[in-house]
């Protein structure tokens, strides 16, 4: 091979490695694990039941589970929608419910998963020749979100000859790893104090519960859906302050207001992170419809 042709080979070679290491920037995206919607997902799995069943039957019954967010919990489930002497389900233990799921992260991707399984025994009473029902299986959980969001804090705001950043409003869309989320941020400040303005809201498609009804979720007042409590990280090692804690969420939307001292700060702004806690029980409720008959 000629030194020309030698040349042109070695280009070659070292284009692709560098495509191969996602060098220019055509590399893939780092993975976000506090984002997204969702909490705990469950789903009963391919005809486990089967939409018809017969007299005397015994079928498959199984439910998948998994945790798709950034908080790792132990939901608890209750199946109902049925009479229990036609359809009845032997779990394992009182009720069904499965060990702790772990969050997602760097070092679970996928999140915790489990399938429950069992199998019903099917008994039609006498002179009955079909019965027709909608089974509910309902989760109640526990759940964190952690929120996050990068802020001016501006120790004084008179001043702005050297600031590095200025106060603005902050919006934030797709979510924190859980169902619940804050989406708005209305950042202000005086001299010695930050404040902000965060709106909460429910952005699943369950029910906000007050985390200690989480054992009595299918029996609830009206007094225990909509609790979110409410803390906050250290704000550039300063102690930040929420109210009101807990709050309740209207319409799936609430407001809670925090502040933090800033005095001895320096007179100059400068960029830091707000984190907020959320803490809250959380509800869902799926279905599946299934026909017993006589042969």
């Amino acid at each position: 091979m000629t030194t020309k042709k030698l040349y042109f080979a070695a280009i070659i070679f070292l284009l692709i490695l560098s495509g191969c290491n996602g060098g220019g920037g055509g590399g893939g995206s780092t993975p976000k694990y506090h984002y997204g919607t969702e909490g705990i997902l469950f789903n009963f799995m391919k005809n486990s039941p089967p939409s018809e069943a017969f007299q005397g039957d015994r079928i498959p019954f199984a439910v998948e589970i998994k945790n798709q967010g950034t908080y790792s919990t132990s939901p608890n489930l209750w199946l109902s929608g049925h009479d229990e002497n036609i359809i009845k389900i032997r779990w394992r233990g009182a009720r069904p419910s499965p060990n702790r799921l772990d969050a997602k992260d760097e070092n679970n991707p996928l999140g915790g998963y489990s399938v429950l399984e069992s199998y019903a025994n099917v008994n039609l009473p006498n002179k009955v020749d079909d019965y027709s029902t909608n089974m509910k299986l309902t989760a109640c959980y526990p759940y964190v979100t952690n929120a996050n969001a990068q802020v001016c804090i501006d120790p004084d705001p008179t001043s702005n000859q050297d600031d590095a950043c200025t106060a603005k409003d902050i919006s934030l869309s797709g979510g924190q790893g859980g169902p619940v989320a804050i989406t708005h941020i209305d950042e202000g400040s005086s001299k010695d104090t930050i404040r902000f303005a965060v709106t909460v809201e429910n952005v699943g498609t369950g029910t906000i519960i007050d985390k200690s009804k989480i054992g009595t979720c299918t029996n609830l007042r009206l007094n225990d859906i909509d609790i979110v409590s409410i803390s906050a990280d250290p704000l550039s090692g300063r102690r930040v302050t929420c109210k009101p804690n807990p709050i309740r969420l209207k319409d799936g939307n609430g407001m809670v207001y925090c502040s933090a001292p800033m005095g001895n700060l320096g007179p100059n702004a400068f960029t830091g992170f707000l984190i907020i806690n959320l803490n809250y029980g959380y509800k869902q409720t799926i279905s599946k419809s299934i026909s017993v008959r006589r042969i």
